[in-house]
């Protein structure tokens, strides 16, 4: 059972990094510094983060939340 313990630890710290795409955010076109074409990203209060990533954190929360068992609300 000790083994158990550093492991939901790790997940939780895992699930709240990407929960925090649940956030209010906007989606926008950010062109990047050296040039080319505009990416689509999606825009938080204090940062900006890809829509791949956007979509990635999105889907591992979810697989987290029914993993550690946590309540959506």
């Amino acid at each position: 059972m000790n083994n158990k313990k550093p492991r939901i630890r790790q997940l939780l710290k895992i699930y709240y990094k990407t929960n925090r795409v649940n956030r209010p955010h906007t989606l926008c076109l950010a062109f990047p510094k050296g040039g080319g074409y505009p990416r689509v990203m999606v825009e938080f209060e204090q940062y900006l983060m890809p829509q791949e990533t956007y979509v990635y954190a999105r889907s591992t929360a979810k697989k987290l939340r029914a993993k550690l068992l946590i309540p959506e609300s």
